[in-house]
């Protein structure tokens, strides 16, 4: 005669299958909420939403966007990783949705900027006044500051790899 599983055991069984469920599902969750976002990668421009302390929401733009204040150098998906070492410094922005997100400043050639808030950033501006720059060359692709024309400075960034060269200027 054969011996029919015990009520025991089958309930036994039925616990682990679910207490695994559970912590799997536990699992998927905090990785969902960890992980950023697929919209958001290094090279999109974006507009921001800052809410204070480092946080806040970076929304896609297109780049001729004059709300599109800044570009994605990286997104860091990593605890303890770091914006990457450069010339110049990246804002950097927690966004809950997007992640830890290395910004640098998004300017066009011919255009003119004033500082802005937060540290590191800047919004377009006349070109009057004082206290402004003047773009005068975008330089895709490297940050050799010496590709800049005479009598400019330059900020450069290494993730994207670009150059601008502007002009102090009293406008």
């Amino acid at each position: 005669m054969k011996r029919m599983p015990s009520a025991r055991r089958n309930t036994s069984l039925l616990r682990f299958t679910l207490v695994l469920l559970a912590i799997g599902a536990c699992v998927f969750a905090a990785y969902r909420l960890a992980a950023p976002e697929a919209g958001v990668k290094a090279g999109d421009c974006v507009a921001m939403t800052f809410t204070g302390g480092g946080t806040g929401q970076a929304t896609m733009a297109t780049c001729d966007n004059e709300k599109s204040m800044f570009r994605v150098g990286k997104v860091l998906t990593r605890r303890g990783e770091n914006c990457p070492d450069g010339h110049d410094e990246y804002t950097v922005l927690v966004d809950p949705k997007a992640g830890t997100l290395c910004l640098l400043p998004h300017l066009v050639k011919g255009s003119c900027y004033r500082p802005g808030v937060p540290e590191h950033s800047w919004y377009r501006a006349q070109c009057t006044g004082e206290g402004g720059i003047k773009v005068t060359e975008v330089l895709a692709g490297t940050t050799d500051h010496s590709r800049c024309p005479a009598r400019t400075e330059a900020m450069s960034y290494d993730e994207p790899r670009i150059t601008y060269c502007y002009t102090n200027a009293d406008f």
